[in-house]
């Protein structure tokens, strides 16, 4: 079942609207303020990213898996639907796609595809979903398993982030509840 939703991220400032941009894909509206499309004042095209990976890697010894654990014809569309102009870009878009997917939770986890098909999940649900499409994107992703405040158990995406000094690549977490505390990376 297809639905639209609308996700608006700070349209208005004060009295004075500010401009925005749509991205319109299959499953969302995703209504972005300018401001907030570029998270950084340097932006990474996807060749320079490959380099870092690659060096990434040499330097830390350890190979990276861009290999999704699912490809369907419809992620691989809604990927590319989700890919901007440079890889900060397209980190942005699939993690508001991801936080726009109803919160539901689930004893199992439900499968990319039917995260997808409804819309809903728990974190785990959408951990798989944004790092399958990062993936088609060609950007290293990977769910993290962890707990929030050291009780609950939570689910998160890391993606490798680019920088020119090799020794400041490194995998910076992509979640919401990113203020809370985290102890992760495969704890259970």
């Amino acid at each position: 079942m297809k639905r639209i939703l609308i996700l608006i991220l700070i349209l208005v400032s004060g009295c004075c609207q500010q401009q925005v941009e749509i991205k319109q894909i299959d499953k969302v509206v995703l209504v972005l303020d300018t401001k907030q499309i570029e998270p950084t004042p340097i932006l990474t095209d996807f060749d320079t990213y490959k380099t870092y990976a690659e060096h990434y890697e040499l330097y830390n010894s350890k190979q990276l898996d861009l290999t999704p654990d699912i490809k369907t014809k419809e992620l691989v569309d809604l990927a590319a639907q989700l890919k901007g102009n440079s890889v900060e870009q397209t980190i942005f878009y699939t993690k508001e796609f991801a936080d726009s997917i109803d919160y539901k939770f689930y004893y199992y986890p439900r499968g990319v595809m039917l995260t997808l098909d409804t819309m809903e999940g728990d974190c785990t649900d959408k951990t798989q979903l944004a790092v399958v499409l990062l993936k088609l994107n060609g950007i290293y992703a990977k769910p993290v398993h962890g707990y929030l405040n050291e009780t609950i158990m939570h689910d998160w995406v890391e993606v490798l982030y680019p920088d020119p000094d090799i020794k400041a690549v490194s995998w910076q977490p992509l979640d919401n509840n990113s203020s809370l505390i985290k102890v992760g990376d495969g704890v259970w």
